[in-house]
């Protein structure tokens, strides 16, 4: 929710990509960067997990191809 993943984000957002991305605690800054995206005209989804822990890294990709089926990166 800041610093290269922001940017990252932003930058494909940009270039008309859907996101999905994760962050490990700081909620308030995922959603502003979803509002961000959003504000792009893209979709976003934003995903609690510690991707260290294979089960949430799992449980990440699951997750976003079941609530966009058409996320991008």
């Amino acid at each position: 929710s800041s610093g290269i993943g922001k940017a990252t984000t932003l930058f494909f957002a940009k270039n008309g990509f859907n996101i999905a991305f994760t962050y490990k605690t700081n909620k308030d800054g995922a959603d502003g960067v979803v509002k961000e995206i959003e504000n792009l005209g893209q979709k976003a989804l934003a995903i609690q997990a510690d991707l260290i822990d294979e089960i949430q890294a799992k449980h990440v990709v699951l997750n976003s191809h079941s609530k966009r089926n058409t996320i991008n990166f």
